[in-house]
């Protein structure tokens, strides 16, 4: 009888443990925009790494390291709770799951005080874990690379810099290094000459990474400049008179010698190839302000209105194969919300992403960044990566009926299927629309492909009020080092951002600002080390988790014939 008892009394001593696992998990959060606090992306792991080290099993501490993961996406992403609902509980929870072997390797280094070559050899180990848990979240199919630890750095410059040698990747990992060696400091009675090691090991780590930093990434010399131009109309949720806002905007862009104006995404709702009187508009705009637009289409295509197989010369030119290392291929675009035409429903993190593919030209609805000059269109860039529910429902034959309750996509939409370098006033420029700024191989392609500058399109006006403005614009900074090419993030509703080559802010409006804005942006075309290489850190995390997984085995095994040998 006690016996069967026993396991649903271990569970219940167990819960407060996990509940306090959960609420440690919850506090990195808080580096991130808004809060914004980006010390926590060195110190935020601490508690729960030390909630993690007092677990009785391997398996209480994966899964202390799944309910602290939880409570991270929780509080990250809480503004998906009107959209997503009580399914956002299942998404957190499918999300957490990859911190388990994290938790694992936390668990196996700081259960007993380390010693100096035990530390050392953690401080590869267990900074891998976690690496490894975020690049399997990054892959679309899970939600793709939303609030990567390292991405919390985005403001501290001196980190930041990080990224141009290994990417975001190469930040989470020294965050992750120096949050383990903090929570050696904390173990409860640690020797005081261990605490020292501990100390200065995080010591270490930052001032290694920070100095190598500044050593192999000078700041990328100016090789020319862009006068660019923006229109934030605000929150507008009708198409025409989100049309006319943008336009007016424009327009008072009048004389100020810009080179290229960016409207927001969906800032077109209509299908320029079969609407003249719009794209008259927009063509008279450009003499009126002597510049080409970047406008963002969201509608239903009927023509072939800047297609890129059209593209030749400075138009434009299709992306070549991905390069060693990228994570993604060409493949998807994001279309309207139920309301006609507005910004884009952010997918819930943890929803599967579609299979990337090639799709011919056709009747769809489509989001595409078009290049309007003077004389009419000049590119276009579909989008090609889509939001799940968002923009098309995932199993649509099963799930259809979500349309009906949610504000999931009531059509699939189209997808893109190359990535395009468009050219204007003799400036090579990439360009992504909203959520494929969280992908860091995409910059990187764009950077390999000859673009001089990189421009997101976004909106999210569904989100206004909470942290998602500033945590997706904090993300062209990331894009921006790790390139080593200026990115625009350019917004219909705040927060719009430019930032140069080595992350410096250079133009903000928040989502309360509304009108034109200028930026002089200093172009940059040196190729950083994470262009060249690509994904080394989280593949070079895979070999250190496998070569530690097969000396476990070894020194397990030894250790079992050691046994066996002593009770013979």
């Amino acid at each position: 009888m006690d016996g069967g008892k026993r396991p649903g009394r271990t569970t219940g001593r167990r819960l407060p443990a996990r509940g306090l696992a959960g609420l440690a998990g919850a506090i990195p959060a808080f580096a991130f925009p808004a809060p914004g606090i980006w010390v926590l992306g060195f110190v935020g792991l601490v508690p729960l790494m030390l909630v993690v080290r007092t677990a009785s099993t391997r398996r209480e501490a994966a899964v202390r390291a799944w309910w602290g993961g939880t409570g991270f996406f929780l509080v990250a992403c809480y503004w998906l709770a009107p959209n997503a609902g009580p399914f956002l509980l299942v998404l957190t929870a499918i999300l957490g799951a990859t911190w388990t072997l994290w938790g694992v390797t936390v668990w196996a280094a700081l259960r007993e005080s380390p010693s100096a070559r035990r530390l050392a050899w953690a401080l590869l180990v267990v900074p891998s874990a976690w690496v490894a848990g975020e690049f399997l979240r990054s892959w679309q199919g899970l939600g793709g690379p939303w609030a990567l630890l390292g991405s919390s750095q985005w403001n501290s410059r001196p980190v930041l810099a990080l990224a141009s040698l290994g990417g975001v990747w190469l930040l989470s990992f020294v965050l992750a290094a120096v949050g383990l060696a903090l929570a050696a400091v904390g173990i409860p009675g640690a020797p005081a000459g261990r605490r020292i090691i501990a100390g200065l090991a995080a010591v270490g780590v930052v001032t290694l990474a920070v100095s190598g930093a500044a050593v192999l990434r000078p700041t990328p010399p100016a090789t020319g400049t862009l006068r660019l131009g923006g229109a934030q109309p605000g929150v507008v949720h009708a198409v025409e008179p989100r049309f006319a806002a943008s336009e007016a905007a424009t327009r008072r862009l009048a004389g100020s010698g810009v080179d290229l104006v960016v409207w927001g995404e969906s800032s077109v709702g209509f299908d320029l190839a079969d609407d003249p009187a719009h794209l008259a508009r927009i063509e008279a705009a450009a003499r009126a302000v002597g510049a080409d637009i970047l406008v963002n289409t969201d509608a239903r295509r009927t023509g072939t209105l800047g297609a890129p197989d059209d593209l030749s010369g400075a138009h434009g030119s299709p992306a070549p194969p991905a390069p060693p290392g990228s994570t993604g291929s060409p493949g998807s675009a994001e279309g309207p919300t139920r309301d006609g035409g507005g910004p884009e429903r952010a997918r819930p993190p943890g929803s599967p992403g579609p299979r990337e593919r090639s799709e011919a030209p056709g009747d769809g609805i489509y989001k595409t960044a078009v290049l309007i000059g003077p004389d009419g269109p000049r590119g276009r860039y579909d989008k090609m990566r889509l939001v799940p529910f968002g923009e098309y429902i995932p199993l649509r034959s099963v799930f259809d009926w979500l349309a009906s309750v949610t504000d999931a996509a009531a059509e699939n939409r189209r997808t893109g299927h190359q990535l395009t370098v468009m050219q204007t006033a003799g400036v090579r420029f990439g360009t992504l629309i909203c959520f494929e700024s969280a992908f860091p191989d995409l910059g990187r392609r764009l950077a390999r492909m000859g673009a001089e500058v990189i421009i997101v399109q976004s909106a999210t006006s569904t989100f206004q009020g909470s942290w998602a403005p500033a945590q997706h614009a904090s993300l062209a900074a990331l894009r921006a080092v790790e390139s080593g090419r200026p990115v625009v993030h350019a917004t219909l509703t705040g927060v719009s951002a430019v930032f140069d080559a080595s992350g410096r802010e250079l133009v903000r409006l928040d989502t309360h600002e509304r009108g034109a804005y200028r930026a002089d942006i200093p172009l940059a075309t040196r190729q950083t080390l994470y262009d060249r290489f690509g994904n080394w850190v989280p593949i070079g995390s895979l070999v250190i988790l496998s070569t530690a997984g097969i000396t476990a085995a070894l020194h397990a095994t030894r250790r079992s014939r050691h046994s066996q040998g002593a009770s013979t």
